[in-house]
């Protein structure tokens, strides 16, 4: 193949990169994905290990938007045929502080001691009085955090919780909401101004969520990513994986094969930081730009067991305890055959440096959260080191990046960038508005 002319080469077969070709190839434009990896979807990708037994690289649903012209070509090919749905709030849990609490997956501070607690809640009134608008200037995350929950909160709960997980300080860390009060005094202050995005329900069913979620009854979230990537397709599209490129300019892409792909416009839903790069642009570079990138391991098990819970994950923040983040399959697929399949996640130096990763030692932690009673017998155990890992919300180098992806825009007026590495909210909700409103505006 020698210099193929397409409208637009988006590189990137990820969540933003597929349906960033679903929309302009819906609108008659030829395109072609370009996807570095073996597969599409990036992290919403899934593997079969066994012959219908799917796993993902985590715990992932399908969300809905709630913008119809985004979610009829998003969602296009998904159904109550294929996928299970989701109207209520999903079932997770939390392991912390040696707890199980299988009513919410959010941290709950009601568990520090009673001199803290309250010292906790006196100092989270004094901070929203001063500030109910979370307005105040802020340079890291630790300062965001003492600012908007105070120095206990955040010395107590944030801090050493994070540093438990990825060791790494909070301040290079996301925040959230967290538990504070009881059911009826959360009730009251969640609509007083200033409380709302700072403190949590206890149970999830005070307030459900109204926003639904789908989940493919087979080929794991991936058959999502799939099915897009086959839409695509029948509009003409291709896609192209396992490409890497070696040299860019401006209406030209060259692979490390020599395969060389012409095209108007290309959209990169790659880091401007890794664009700047190809386009040997190393004085972008001077800057911060780089994210910190946390291993991420998933192990696979099946055991002979049905767990004593009827949560669809559960998220340990406890040290004791080895990994991230449990989902089990069986419950979120209402399996019946008394045997569970379970994903576990592992963030951080934790994943590469541990040796207490195996099997047995996962199993023996469920054991100790109270999911299972005694160790059940192992059908199956395999891991998967994910090599992009997962990187860490920086707003330095998100303010960075959006920098270089000016500069190089400047340059070439042709390209587009897209996607989680220039989003302050790269939830899938927030990489789709993103991509339709960028490409419908610039039509």
């Amino acid at each position: 193949m020698s210099d193929p002319k397409f409208d637009t080469i988006i590189v990137g077969g990820g969540l933003a990169g597929l349906f960033a070709a679903r929309l302009l190839s819906e609108r008659g434009k030829r395109i072609l994905v370009l996807e570095q990896s073996p597969y599409v979807g990036g992290l919403l990708a899934s593997q079969e290990l066994s012959k219908g037994e799917y796993y993902d690289f985590g715990t992932h649903y399908v969300i809905e938007s709630g913008q119809a012209e985004i979610d009829e070509l998003a969602l296009d090919g998904l159904s109550s045929e294929n996928c299970l749905i989701f109207k209520e709030s999903l079932p997770e849990g939390n392991y912390f502080l040696n707890r199980l609490d299988q009513n919410t997956g959010c941290l709950d501070a009601r568990h520090l001691s009673p001199e803290l607690l309250d010292a906790a809640r006196k100092e989270m009134a004094e901070i929203v009085k001063a500030d109910p608008d979370l307005g105040i200037p802020l340079g890291d995350l630790n300062d965001y955090l003492l600012a908007h929950y105070g120095e206990v909160l955040t010395s107590h709960i944030f801090s050493p919780v994070m540093q438990s997980i990825t060791g790494k300080v909070s301040r290079e860390l996301p925040s959230g909401s967290l538990i504070l009060y009881d059911e009826e005094e959360s009730v009251k202050l969640k609509r007083t101004k200033g409380y709302d995005d700072r403190i949590a329900y206890p149970n999830r069913n005070i307030q459900p969520s109204k926003v639904r979620k789908m989940y493919p009854r087979t080929g794991g979230v991936g058959f999502w990513m799939n099915t897009m990537a086959e839409k695509i397709k029948e509009r003409g599209g291709v896609i192209q994986c396992s490409s890497k490129i070696s040299e860019v300019s401006e209406n030209k892409v060259i692979l490390d094969t020599g395969e060389t792909f012409c095209s108007e416009d290309i959209c990169w839903t790659i880091a401007p930081a890794l664009v700047a790069r190809l386009t040997k642009q190393l004085d972008l570079l001077d800057c911060r730009c780089r994210p910190t990138i946390l291993p991420l391991t998933c192990h696979y098990l099946k055991v002979n067991a049905v767990p004593m819970t009827s949560c669809h994950w559960i998220t340990n923040y406890s040290p004791e305890v080895p990994g991230y983040r449990y989902t089990f399959y069986s419950n979120l697929l209402g399996e019946e055959f008394g045997n569970t399949r379970i994903c576990v996640e592992e963030l951080g130096i934790r994943s590469v440096e541990s040796k207490e990763f195996t099997a047995e030692n996962l199993l023996q932690g469920l054991v100790k959260m109270g999911v299972f009673a005694k160790p059940p017998e192992i059908l199956h155990h395999s891991k998967q080191e994910l090599k992009a890992g997962l990187p860490l919300p920086d707003k330095e180098v998100l303010w960075n990046n959006k920098k270089i992806a000016e500069s190089i825009q400047e340059q070439f007026p042709n390209w587009h960038f897209l996607g989680a590495s220039i989003l302050e909210k790269s939830s899938q909700v927030g990489v789709l508005s993103q991509v339709f409103e960028y490409l419908t505006r610039n039509e």
